[in-house]
């Protein structure tokens, strides 16, 4: 049978899943880590002939990106997951930055290559990365089709009123800084989600992605409207450990009074900031047991909720007020209920209304947690959002699996 190898590379870490192409059952996840420095593998699978769950974790080296890919497919043999590398016949590559070259998912050759290379210093972390495995995996399965996955595809649709930077017209047109956005695979799960849910094609969501990158989307007619992320995915939201919006003459400011670079302000704005800036934490466990009223820790859980909120409304308003359902997705917005609740019962606007023991429950796959108090209410859902699986069909359909 033939299966779909799902990749999303980092600049140390190889996250992977693989399904068949028939059932598009996943078979198995695992994530090859510390690339570069030593190297640690993970890989949970599943046993189809006792139907059990199996888990591996072992050191190993990882000197580079080859040696690991190189690992994965040879784990997947030995624990015969695969019958050989050859079982292979379509792999999903998640890359982050299309800019606005790419609009929807493609087979990756020689011309979107040169996309992925042009757009790394717009995602230099991942681009990259991505790109060195996409020529691995073509040189190691050269009967494999490989299909590119863009997380900015998805907002393409965003017109250049809510894409657009008040700055010089050079900027803008020669160096192409604008709202780009991102989590595009996310939201385009969770919008094919929500229209089986509410069973209605056309659709206007307010989705919450929430994790350790955090970012929000306005959808309108089934569409990227706006989104928080921008340039880069530093703009926007609190995050684990982002600052999310700031005034950029606090680069200066910085610089001036600690005597360091623009480099060293951006690392410490994207690693030693949001949440982590606030309170020591950037695990939302870490934080939420340890909150109590009035500490700085309750109070790092208010200021993201917040800035959440300030971002519902306006997107509200995007929306006309016309909001079929709000979502929350990602691994905070579905798994830390706390938060959920301190963001819906601080919106003052658009009759967004939370049943706390609704909210309370367990969610598998979607859970509707909204109190309808007046036909104006609003539809709330959590839903686990699955973007692998989004890339996994993606691959089924573009090489006709």
């Amino acid at each position: 049978m033939s299966k779909i190898l799902v990749i999303n590379g980092g600049s140390s870490s190889i996250k992977f899943k693989v399904y068949d192409s028939t059932s598009m059952i996943s078979l198995c996840q695992g994530l090859c880590e510390r690339i570069f420095v030593d190297g640690r593998f993970k890989l949970t699978y599943l046993d189809l002939n006792t139907n059990s769950e199996n888990e591996i974790e072992l050191e190993t080296d990882f000197p580079n990106h080859d040696v690991a890919v190189e690992f994965l497919l040879n784990k997947l043999v030995e624990c015969k997951i695969i019958d050989s590398i050859e079982d292979i016949k379509g792999v999903g590559h998640r890359v982050v930055q299309g800019a606005d070259d790419i609009s929807q998912s493609v087979i990756v050759d020689e011309e979107v290559e040169n996309i992925i290379e042009k757009n790394i210093e717009l995602a230099p972390l991942h681009n990259k990365p991505e790109l060195d495995i996409i020529k691995i995996i073509k040189n190691k399965l050269p009967n494999s089709v490989n299909v590119g996955v863009f997380d900015s595809a998805f907002h393409t649709s965003v017109p250049s009123i809510n894409s657009t930077y008040a700055i010089p017209k050079q900027w803008r047109e020669e160096l192409k800084v604008k709202r780009y956005g991102a989590h595009g695979t996310s939201y385009r799960y969770i919008l094919e989600k929500s229209k089986s849910i509410l069973n209605k094609d056309n659709l206007n969501l307010i989705v919450c992605h929430l994790g350790n990158g955090a970012s929000i989307c306005a959808i309108k007619d089934s569409k990227s409207f706006n989104t928080s992320m921008g340039f880069t995915p530093l703009e926007g939201l609190i995050m684990g450990t982002r600052s999310g919006d700031i005034d950029p003459s606090i680069f200066k400011y910085i610089s001036n009074k600690l005597n360091i670079d623009a480099s060293e302000i951006d690392k410490i704005l994207n690693y030693e900031s949001g949440v982590k800036g606030l309170c020591g934490y950037s695990d939302f466990r870490d934080i939420t047991s340890r909150s109590q009223p009035g500490n700085e820790y309750e109070f790092t859980l208010d200021l993201f909720a917040k800035r959440v909120v300030d971002y519902i409304v306006r997107y509200t308003n995007d929306l006309d007020n016309k909001v079929d359902a709000l979502v929350f997705c990602g691994g905070i917005g579905e798994n830390v209920s706390i938060i959920r609740e301190k963001i819906i019962n601080s919106l003052k606007v658009g009759n967004y209304h939370i049943d706390s023991e609704l909210n309370k429950q367990k969610n598998e796959d979607y859970l509707k947690i909204s109190k309808h108090i007046c036909k104006h209410s609003k539809n709330i859902f959590v839903i686990k959002t699955d973007e692998e699986l989004m890339i996994a069909n993606d691959v089924k359909k573009i090489a006709n699996l």
